[in-house]
């Protein structure tokens, strides 16, 4: 592979090495924070700009790509929940809930998918958590058998804010 060796050839570092596959390939890793394998809009744009102390916020990168992948297939979620939800109450089980965004990550093309089974496993978590809480503060008592997610509740939490008007809701989603 005679590319991989001239790649960059005419680059040179500030420490006076050459610019080479490896270096740039390690690079690529270091601004590819979800780990899988592309690097997006947001992750480059992060990459590029820092805060006061010169430190990226990783976690805050990496919430929005995890959101900006559940907005953009929320239609896809709500199909999947649908079919599960034969009573249409806009609950259905956790493991269910599951389901589905494994079903729709493994949907995704390669180079978009950015869930990680880790992180639906805590988005479900979360939600089934919600949706605990949510039946005692009603006056009823969640089922510890069979956890349940609100997932209507979760779709119609997207909404896009004005940061520039007092965070004022410019569009809700659901």
């Amino acid at each position: 592979m005679a590319s991989r060796s001239c790649l960059g050839c005419n680059i040179q570092l500030t420490n006076g090495a050459k610019l080479d596959y490896e270096t740039l390939m390690a690079m690529g890793r270091i601004i590819d924070v979800t780990g899988n394998g592309d690097i997006n809009y947001l992750e480059f744009l992060k990459a590029f700009s820092v805060d006061d102390a010169g430190q990226t916020d990783i976690a805050e990168t990496l919430g929005e790509d995890i959101t900006t992948t559940l907005f953009r297939h929320r239609h896809a979620i709500r199909m999947g929940c649908h079919y599960l939800d034969e009573d249409a109450t806009g609950f259905i089980r956790a493991q269910d809930f599951e389901t589905v965004l494994h079903g729709v990550n493994s949907a995704l093309s390669r180079a978009e998918r950015s869930l990680t089974n880790l992180q639906i496993s805590l988005l479900v978590e979360a939600m089934s958590n919600e949706a605990a809480k949510a039946t005692t503060a009603n006056g009823g008592v969640p089922d510890a058998e069979c956890r349940i997610v609100d997932y209507e509740f979760f779709l119609k939490s997207f909404v896009i804010i004005d940061l520039q008007n007092d965070r004022a809701v410019v569009k809700k989603y659901g």
